[in-house]
């Protein structure tokens, strides 16, 4: 079709998942021959620095209005706003005391990508054990949905693959290391290391689970090392495995991916980190760590069964956990329904972390056993072809032009 523009709107201040969305999409945009512009969050700028587009950066929470930088970003006279995450956007929206209506103001179609894929969880996201964000009940009908693809299923309706290209590997990641050796990868983000002194049940899962790693990491093969990056190293774990733990606070963008696809293994703690897509794409296994029980040590074995002393000694020192997906936020009621039909929930090898002998076995076998890892690797492949084959997230953009 003719060329048109739009806005792409990445409002939330944290999370990796919506700015990368929001390239993606500008940048197959700009590739079809439209033209782009960004507002964005000042957190999430620096995903976007140095890119082809004009790129609005908001005011700071309390310092100035949102709406004269959409106003300005505007003069593209947009066919489309597009909001790269809707449950971040209206988040933030409600932050910063703005009603969303005014981007109807524009006069662009709107088109609201949901992460979360609303209709089939409702119209609600659950941060902590009883703590929720409510959104618009009708957004789940709304007529301009993307869904990406993953997390969502591929046959979601508004589908469009968000699959990363493969990285390539990069062997000085592996310097010092044997030919028998095997490296772990794990990352964990700014949630896992602030504190939450004024939301006791996230402090408490958050402050439960290092020492828990250390314990399962403690246990493998003596050639296994684990590579982290997050904010700050993790103690437990550096006193557990040695000179077998590596820590980087960041790493630029090309080194982490090129990371990623140089280890072993992926050891995760977030069923929707952006870091298991990329690894996926990359053919490396992934297994995540979750856990489907409430409550303190003798509530937990009665749900699951037998715990090992080691285990039980843990839980009575760490105190009562929720159900959590995302360490160190629930997220169990959205996450575990998305993953329950859905091929991608099989790629993440997902392991109750309260079931030592099972986390332990599992890890050895995706690190250590030959068959295991082929069939990993098979349907991860299967998997990479079916998301592969979606349209683009800039075909569905640009389909709601004629719709």
């Amino acid at each position: 079709g003719p060329m048109a523009a739009h806005l792409i709107a990445c409002l939330g201040r944290s999370g990796f998942g919506e700015p990368s969305v929001g390239l993606q999409l500008a940048r197959e945009l700009l590739a079809a021959g439209d033209h782009v512009a960004v507002v964005t969050d000042p957190n999430l700028f620096r995903v976007f620095e140095g890119a082809p587009f004009p790129v609005h950066v908001l005011p700071p929470e309390g310092w100035g209005r949102i709406e004269p930088v959409f106003v300005e970003a505007a003069a593209i006279r947009p066919a489309t706003v597009v909001l790269a995450d809707y449950v971040m956007a209206m988040e933030a929206m409600a932050r910063r005391e703005v009603s969303p209506h005014f981007l109807h103001s524009i006069g662009a179609r709107m088109v609201f990508v949901d992460t979360w894929h609303a209709c089939e969880i409702g119209d609600e996201l659950q941060a902590g054990a009883d703590e929720v964000f409510r959104y618009d009940p009708g957004f789940a009908s709304y007529p301009h949905r993307l869904v990406p693809v993953p997390f969502v299923r591929p046959d979601a309706p508004g589908g469009f693959s968000i699959l990363p290209s493969p990285p390539p590997v990069d062997p000085t990641h592996r310097d010092g290391l044997g030919a028998d050796d095997r490296l772990l990868f794990l990352a964990t983000s700014l949630w896992g290391h602030q504190s939450y002194a004024d939301r006791p049940a996230i402090e408490t899962v958050r402050l439960a689970i290092p020492p828990r790693l250390a314990q399962l990491c403690a246990q493998l093969d003596r050639r296994t090392h684990l590579v982290h990056v997050g904010p700050q190293p993790l103690g437990p774990l550096q006193d557990a495995l040695g000179d077998r733990y590596r820590w980087h606070q960041a790493l630029p963008a090309p080194a982490f991916r090129s990371l990623i696809a140089s280890v072993d293994a992926v050891l995760s703690l977030n069923t929707a980190a952006t870091s298991n897509a990329l690894a996926i794409a990359a053919g490396v296994p992934v297994v995540t760590l979750d856990n489907p029980y409430d409550g303190d040590v003798d509530a937990i074995e009665a749900q699951h069964g037998t715990l090992t002393p080691a285990t039980r000694a843990w839980l009575a020192a760490s105190g009562p956990l929720f159900r959590f997906a995302m360490w160190p936020y629930a997220m169990w009621d959205t996450l575990d329904p998305l993953l329950a039909h859905n091929p991608y929930g099989a790629l993440l090898h997902r392991t109750p972390i309260v079931d030592e002998p099972a986390v332990v076995e599992r890890l050895h076998a995706i690190l250590y056993d030959g068959p295991t890892r082929d069939a990993a690797a098979a349907m991860a492949r299967r998997y990479i072809d079916q998301v592969r084959a979606l349209p683009s997230g800039a075909d569905r953009i640009r389909a709601t032009l004629t719709a």
